[in-house]
Parts: structure tokens; C-alpha cells; sequence
């Protein structure tokens, strides 16, 4: 089965997400915010093809939606693991830049 791992940066955007939405929407809509969030990654586990394509974000990128935040993932064939590199705002300046460079580990360096 597919493995799923959260970078330590795609945590730290959910974990951001979740405290911004708890302030400014109340800690229900937090909640069901972060669980679309999970059921997007989950579709990615069991259909690691599913995400567009966004080659302009670097190599095998691919992203799914939970409006207004794209889930940025890869699917490493080889291994058979999804890793979720970012979660960001869409209307965020999004550069390939903010997807480079991350190690494709969990927090604390554990996969997820």
C-alpha cells in the first residue's frame, strides 16, 4: 500500500492553517477544514495519479484542492510513497522556490 509522508514544511502549513482558522473562523470550521485537508491526502494514498500535474513547480509536482489551499505532493514510484511537500494559500505568490529543497522526511524525521 501506498505510504504517505507530511514534510516537516507541509506540517507546519497545516498546523498554521488550523491555529489561523481557529482565530479567525472558530475551532468547527478548523476542524472541518483540516479534515478535507486529510481526506485529499488520503485520495492521493489510494490514487497516487490523481493530483494536475504542475511541472512548473518542479519536477513530478502534482497538487489537489481544498479551497483556498493547494495541497502540494509527489508520488515517488519506486518507493510507493506520496510525499505532501506544502500546503499553501492560493492567493499566496507561489514560486517554485517554496518547493525546492525539502526533505522528503517527516517531522523529527520520521515518515508519516
Amino acid at each position: 500500500m501506498t505510504r504517505l509522508v507530511i514534510t516537516e514544511p507541509a506540517t507546519l502549513d497545516i498546523e498554521a492553517i488550523g491555529q489561523d482558522l481557529a482565530l479567525k473562523a472558530g475551532d468547527a470550521t478548523a476542524a472541518r477544514y483540516l479534515g478535507q485537508i486529510q481526506k485529499v491526502c488520503d485520495r492521493f494514498v489510494r490514487f497516487p495519479s490523481s493530483g494536475t500535474p504542475r511541472s512548473k513547480y518542479g519536477k513530478g509536482i502534482r497538487t489537489g484542492y481544498v479551497h483556498p489551499y493547494m495541497i502540494f505532493y509527489r508520488y515517488d514510484v519506486a518507493n510507493d510513497v506520496i510525499f505532501v511537500v506544502r500546503v499553501l494559500h492560493s492567493k499566496r505568490n507561489i514560486s517554485r522556490d517554496l518547493l525546492q529543497g525539502i526533505s522528503m522526511r517527516g517531522r523529527k524525521g520520521e515518515p508519516k
